[in-house]
């Protein structure tokens, strides 16, 4: 299984790092007989704002970023390295 490194960095309105902050990710349109094993992965922001995720190339992601209202559904492509903003073209 070939994994892509999601990285973002998270600023609040006012330009400030939203230090902190969770971002979750979860497969999309999971089967419902497994969602019992859909694996949740999560990440907080550093000091600096940033975060770092490990997915699944290929996948089908639901990335959730609650405290900024960010709720999208994306695939995640099949390099080693993509950003939040790229998936939210």
């Amino acid at each position: 299984m070939a994994l892509c490194r999601l990285s973002g960095t998270l600023t609040l309105i006012d330009e400030s790092p939203a230090v902190g902050t969770i971002v979750t990710a979860q497969m999309a349109n999971f089967p419902t007989a497994n969602r019992n094993t859909n694996r949740v992965f999560e990440a907080r922001t550093n000091q600096q704002g940033v975060f770092m995720l490990d997915l699944q190339q290929g996948a089908s992601m639901r990335i959730i970023i609650r405290d900024l209202g960010i709720d999208i559904v994306a695939t995640i492509p099949a390099t080693p390295t993509t950003t939040l903003a790229t998936l939210m073209v």
